[in-house]
């Protein structure tokens, strides 16, 4: 559990603990009306420029619509569980 005083600061916690590798849950942001667009820009040229540990994609994954983010979670889900079968 992550305790935060607000969604921003969860948000940011959530990010930098995925970016450590200290959890793999899905970090999904909702970009109703572009909100993150500036977010996510500077994502992206972070890891143009080497400063991510690891693809922006592995890290978090930006959506448009409410329901995309259940199908998105679901995707990530999918793939987690095949990643832990060809582990074995």
């Amino acid at each position: 559990m992550v305790i935060a005083r607000d969604l921003a600061e969860r948000k940011a916690l959530l990010l930098e603990l995925k970016n450590h590798g200290l959890h793999n849950k899905p970090v999904v942001l909702l970009n109703t009306a572009g909100f993150y667009d500036g977010f996510e820009a500077q994502l992206r040229r972070m890891e143009d420029e080497g400063f991510l540990p690891l693809p922006l994609t592995e890290l978090v994954s930006f959506v448009q619509e409410p329901e995309d983010t259940l199908a998105c979670l679901e995707a990530r889900a999918t793939a987690a569980a095949s990643t832990v079968r060809d582990a074995r």
